[in-house]
């Protein structure tokens, strides 16, 4: 059984190589999906480092037409290329915030 997990998503500002919009999601699994808005297709997998204590729905918004920004549960903010496997970069600080929800 495949259990599908999205989080944010964003759509690419203008056409890439591909002739196409792109829509850039968070899987909640292994990192960021790529698809073809045109052909409505599945392009790529970008790779995160997702702990699973901290894997929690995060912003996700493009720089340019193929590089998005992604945050995280551990404060880190990524920069990823719909052509690379893994971050172009990582920007790291020292804060970790914890949400406690009431009912």
């Amino acid at each position: 059984m495949y259990t599908f997990s999205s989080g944010e998503s964003d759509i690419s500002p203008q056409e890439t190589i591909l002739e196409s919009r792109i829509l850039a999601l968070t899987n909640l699994t292994d990192g960021i999906d790529w698809y073809n808005m045109k052909s409505r297709n599945y392009v790529t997998t970008t790779y995160q480092d997702l702990t699973q204590d901290f894997n929690v729905p995060v912003p996700i918004v493009f720089l340019d037409k193929d590089t998005v920004v992604v945050g995280s549960g551990t404060g880190r903010v990524g920069i990823y290329n719909m052509g690379e496997k893994k971050a172009l970069q990582i920007l790291d600080h020292s804060g970790v915030y914890y949400f406690s929800f009431m009912p």
